[in-house]
């Protein structure tokens, strides 16, 4: 969950929207931002589920460390792909 808030504070900072959802960004700004479609709905997709996952935890649900490694690493590679993408 943690790396997907970053995620949504990077793209707020280079779309000048500091309150919107990463969700809402997604919708109005992919395409200025260099996000191409599908991946604009796969970055949504990961979205609800780091949610689900990581912060809405059901009962007996906790995200195994691969899963965790697989979120970190997504948001990773996005967040750098955006700062370059936007210098």
């Amino acid at each position: 969950q943690h790396c997907m808030a970053a995620l949504e504070c990077t793209a707020r900072e280079l779309s000048n929207e500091p309150r919107l959802t990463l969700g809402q960004i997604i919708n109005r700004h992919a395409g200025d931002l260099g996000i191409p479609r599908p991946l604009d709905g796969a970055l949504e997709s990961a979205w609800g589920y780091a949610s689900e996952v990581g912060r809405d935890l059901r009962e007996g649900r906790e995200p195994t460390s691969d899963e965790t490694e697989l979120l970190l690493g997504l948001c990773a590679t996005v967040i750098r792909y955006l700062l370059q993408r936007n210098r």
